[in-house]
């Protein structure tokens, strides 16, 4: 191609006169320079270029973006492949919304100081010839324009599509208002009580190459910053930072420098953001649809769109990959561009393409749509999930009415999901996806279905002072309603208060049910009793290497303590509930380990239990199930914390459901966790096992730690 002067954003890079770059990954090379320092500002031509300028978007695309930023097509497909690290005010670039409900309002200031040029004299003095020969570099920064910019995104949520626009129009008046409002004398802004209350709402994030003492986070905040910008440059503009640069090409000073052999045509650059601009729209849709699951409790599609979500995420990252590795190649002439055409070729034939993923979003979006509309035919009643605050809720007296709504024809095959499982997102051939058998109509769009729940929800005020249901006889405080022919376990529990259900005549009142109370405190004498009654010995042998515990809370009792004073068994007290944490997972797979026929598990499974008749729940823990059946502890298998269990028994080496597990046992339940640290810090070297080894993330909370720390083995008298 044609040798001429590039003109490229700055976004935030340390590029001054001199500088050697790379157009072919758009990347700068430091230490290296064709002119020692002293040339270089010896022949610097300066001339003073002060200007300012606002501007304001409602949009978040990344074309708008890099139109505020000024940048090029190709240095826009280097962002889109991660070759490019933005910093200062093109931080901006990555600040995408995470959900469709979110409405923004963004507003530039640009401010520059000075334009710096190398001369002539300059360039046709090489100090350092033997650069050309490296071929790192194909150009060099010849000018440099300096500035600030800064950018203001103002933020604000809305609950559905009208008050989105309402939030809109207020956004944008009010941040257009902003170069007009007047601080007082004592620093407040002079704003009428309307304003204020429009303004309360909204969040500030502030990305900028000035220095500021405190980021803005609202309104109020953001114009006192503004104010304060064309001053924070300095008298002289001491603290301006480049803003846009001139490259000049090598092979115009040597003819052995190292070239840009091509340019991505734009055509492509725009199908590539396209792309990008697709998958996260529907990254934001999923979001949002997990974020409308946990509104009303709706875990089994929930489980389904965070599934979507780790695969999305697996094939995402994958395909920015390869685009960082194919431009380079084709800007040095190596590959044609057919090579990224391919990979767009193979995006648009997987099943992560916009058609694929919409058409799955839509019915997810659906199928909520219809259980909401549902659960909102009581209006302002509380939902709650399976486990302990459901049990305090029906055990309470206060309560005259409990409905329970069991929709279970959520759990059915997905094709589409199975279709995403470990889809390469790789730069070869397409690789063709087999046609998955054609699904049965969803639940929510069979017509017979439909009819049922219209039949169920059929207003009976008469009958019932709840107004929209059907009530059932359940032999307990509780009324349950069940959609015909749909499976039996309740995925919604959604109570009504005793003055929305007056007049509902509830079978079985005064038969008790049971809840989940807090579980007696005990001291660290007690805590040892139950736990090692009835065992002479511990074994801690066989081919499981155990990891050291290590405790930080008074409320963590070492259960067992080897004679070389390494703490291999462990519990806690935790809010309402109980831990117990075992230094090897294998411990609670083999009869072998611990004591004979599993007495240790026992004990501990009966001081979890915040009620003898609970269930527990084992994952993935291989035999634990069956040593806990046997020993006649009703026990099952689970593939996740779901609220049907009183005690939970995982492995350490996930923190999914974290969260989710620390309130379970705040809140009154039990868990039984079991793993060693010493093999994840071998292959995480350099990471901090007590912050991001996943089972601490649990355990911590309680003040017990997995460490790295090879536990002594043998067995030992207690």
């Amino acid at each position: 191609m044609d040798s001429k002067v590039i003109e490229v954003a700055a976004l935030g890079r340390p590029l001054h006169p001199g500088m050697l770059y790379d157009c072919r990954s758009d990347t700068f090379i430091p230490g290296v320079s064709l002119w020692d320092e002293a040339a270089i500002k010896r022949d610097m031509s300066v001339k003073p270029q002060p200007r300012s300028s606002f501007h304001f978007t409602a949009f978040d695309s990344l074309s708008e973006k890099a139109n505020l930023l000024d940048v090029s097509a190709s240095l826009k497909a280097s962002f889109l492949g991660g070759l490019v690290e933005v910093g200062g005010s093109a931080s901006y670039l990555n600040d995408r919304a995470s959900s469709m409900h979110q409405c923004r309002v963004t507003m530039q200031y640009k401010q520059t100081t000075e334009y710096k040029q190398l001369t002539m004299t300059q360039l046709g003095k090489v100090t350092y010839p033997q650069v050309f020969d490296q071929k790192t570099a194909t150009h060099v920064v010849t000018a440099v324009l300096y500035g600030a910019e800064a950018f203001m995104v103002f933020d604000q949520m809305a609950s559905d599509d009208k008050e989105k626009q309402d939030i809109k129009g207020n956004l944008d008046v009010m941040i257009k208002k902003i170069p007009l409002i007047d601080i007082s004398g004592s620093g407040r802004l002079v704003m009428s009580d309307e304003e204020k209350k429009k303004v309360e709402r909204f969040s500030c994030k502030f990305h900028g190459d000035f220095a500021l003492r405190q980021n803005p986070s609202t309104y109020e905040e953001a114009v006192l910053v503004y104010k304060q910008l064309p001053k924070l440059l300095g008298e002289k503009g001491e603290n301006a930072v480049p803003v846009r640069v001139w490259l000049y090409p090598l092979e115009k000073l040597d003819s052995k420098a190292a070239k840009l052999m091509r340019e991505i045509e734009e055509k492509m650059v725009s199908e590539v953001e396209v792309v990008m601009e697709q998958l996260h729209e529907a990254s934001m849709r999923a979001n949002d649809l997990v974020s409308h699951c946990d509104a009303i409790k709706v875990t089994t599609i929930k489980d389904k769109l965070t599934e979507f979500q780790r695969k999305f995420k697996g094939y995402t990252l994958p395909l920015l990959h390869n685009l960082g590795k194919v431009l380079p190649a084709i800007r040095a002439g190596s590959v044609e561009e057919q090579k990224l055409v391919d990979i767009l070729k193979t995006h648009h034939e997987s099943p992560f393409n916009k058609s694929k993923m919409s058409k799955w979003l839509d019915g997810k979006e659906s199928e909520i749509g219809v259980l909401r509309s549902c659960i909102n035919t009581v209006p302002s009643v509380p939902i709650v999930s399976p486990g302990p605050q459901l049990n305090s809720i029906l055990f309470s007296p206060k309560e005259d009415c409990v409905i329970m709504l069991s929709f279970t024809s959520l759990e059915y095959h997905e094709p589409y999901l199975s279709s995403l499982s470990e889809y390469p997102a790789s730069e070869s051939e397409p690789r063709k996806v087999g046609e998955t058998s054609k699904a049965a109509l969803p639940w929510y769009s069979d017509p017979k279905i439909f009819k049922r729940v219209r039949s169920v929800f059929k207003v009976e005020h008469r009958q019932a002072g709840c107004g929209e249901w059907t009530v059932t006889d359940t032999s307990a405080n509780a009324a349950e309603l069940t959609i015909p022919k749909l499976r039996s376990s309740t995925e919604y529990q959604v109570r009504l208060t005793s003055t929305s259900a007056e007049g509902i005549n509830v079978p079985g009142r005064g038969i008790q049910v049971r809840t989940k109370d807090p579980q007696p405190q005990m001291g660290t004498g007690e805590m040892r009793q139950a736990l090692r009654m009835g065992i002479q010995q511990f074994t801690f042998g066989g081919e499981p290497v155990p990891s050291v515990l290590t405790l930080t809370s008074a409320s963590a009792v070492p259960i067992f303590v080897s004679p070389a004073g390494h703490v291999l068994l462990a519990a806690a007290q935790y809010g309402r509930g109980r831990i117990v944490v075992t230094s090897h997972e294998e411990y609670l797979q083999d009869r072998k380990f611990l004591t004979a026929s599993g007495r240790f598990i026992r004990n501990a499974i009966n001081w979890l239990k915040p009620h003898p008749d609970d269930w527990v729940g084992v994952c993935g823990l291989g035999n634990l199930r069956d040593i806990l059946c046997e020993s006649g502890i009703k026990a099952k298998y689970v593939s996740s914390y779901d609220g049907t269990v009183g005690v939970f028994c995982r492995n350490a080496y996930t923190d999914s459901q974290a969260d989710e597990l620390l309130e379970f046992v705040r809140q009154g339940g039990g868990l039984l966790i079991g793993g060693q640290a010493w093999w994840w810090s071998h292959t995480n070297p350099g990471s901090n096992v007590q912050t991001m080894f996943p089972g601490n993330k649990l355990t911590g909370a309680a003040g017990i730690y997995f460490t790295s720390v090879y536990g002594e083995k043998g067995t030992f008298n207690v």
